[in-house]
């Protein structure tokens, strides 16, 4: 009986804190500082006719019904591809950031358009400040490319 009787509290105690870990799970705390918007998704385009003529480091933002679209174009080098080249997102209340993230451990000695056609749905009514930043971790550089501000309605 006397170890039944410490067994009992123990088993109380993981099924609490089970019962607790999903409940937050499932409810995550709406003030959190850094919450993600719905959706990001992107395209990239490497070295086409298209990319040839458009000026490097081209910025576009447009706002189509909550969402926001973000087109840029950069010289990067000739070998970027989906493989090795990313965009992550953050956001921060009315601060949003966007960075375009090279990994590679090798470069090519030509360089070459890459268009990103980039959007983030589902963005509540307000005034956005985005930061894009240009992570190249080939050469361990982060410079922020620039700052914009878009309103959704």
């Amino acid at each position: 009986m006397k170890k039944l009787s410490f067994i009992l509290p123990i088993i109380i105690v993981i099924a609490l804190a089970i019962g607790i870990g999903l409940y937050f799970r499932n409810n995550p705390n709406q003030n959190n500082e850094e919450l993600i918007a719905s959706q990001l998704s992107y395209v990239l385009e490497y070295c086409t006719e298209e990319t040839k003529d458009v000026s490097p480091d081209n910025v576009k933002i447009e706002i189509d019904n909550g969402t926001m679209l973000l087109s840029h174009t950069l010289n990067t080098y000739c070998n970027t591809n989906n493989d090795n080249f990313t965009l992550d997102y953050k956001l921060n209340g009315s601060h949003l950031e966007i960075t375009e993230i090279l990994q590679t451990d090798t470069t090519a000695r030509c360089t070459c358009p890459l268009k990103i056609d980039a959007s983030i749905a589902d963005l509540e009514p307000g005034t956005y400040l985005l930061k894009l930043v240009l992570d190249n971790q080939y050469i361990g550089e982060k410079n922020i490319v620039d700052e914009y501000e878009f309103v959704i309605k």
